[in-house]
């Protein structure tokens, strides 16, 4: 009998020391450096054209107020366009199914994506820049998408 206990007591030291040793990795792990946070924009209709597809990435560190972004849709004009119109991004901290000049929401940010090609063929536009937010990235819940 005291045999088995003192192996029991082996296998339970042995335990111990295991746990102890996961636990200091999991305590050595630094937290994650930077967030990617994906927002897909449903389908939608701006004035003189049609969003399709689009999806914006916002990279950054989670509690920085420098975001890179990158944005891929298809924009289908409904009329001519001129090479003037921008497409903009607009970021939330909170979000409803509203369009920008009709929310309720605080904006916090305006990403100028660039301006729409030319004429009224339909094209895929694909980005990536660098903005800057009024509240750190973390706190980012919502993307709408506007013109001007």
């Amino acid at each position: 009998m005291r045999k088995l206990t003192f192996t029991t007591a082996m296998i339970a030291a042995s335990v111990a020391v295991a746990v102890a040793a996961v636990a200091a990795v999991a305590e050595e792990r630094p937290e994650c450096a930077v967030l990617a946070r994906t927002f897909a924009i449903p389908d939608s209709s701006l004035p003189d054209i049609k969003v399709e597809d689009a999806t914006v990435t916002l990279i950054g560190e989670p509690g920085s107020k420098s975001i890179s972004f990158s944005f891929k849709a298809a924009i289908d004009p409904t009329t001519e366009l001129n090479g003037s119109e921008k497409l903009l991004l607009y970021l939330y901290v909170t979000c409803d199914a509203k369009s920008p000049s009709e929310t309720s929401g605080i904006n916090v940010g305006i990403v100028e994506v660039g301006a729409l090609p030319q004429g009224n063929k339909k094209s895929t536009v694909v980005t990536s820049k660098e903005s800057s937010a009024l509240v750190a990235l973390r706190d980012i819940r919502c993307v709408k998408l506007g013109l001007g």
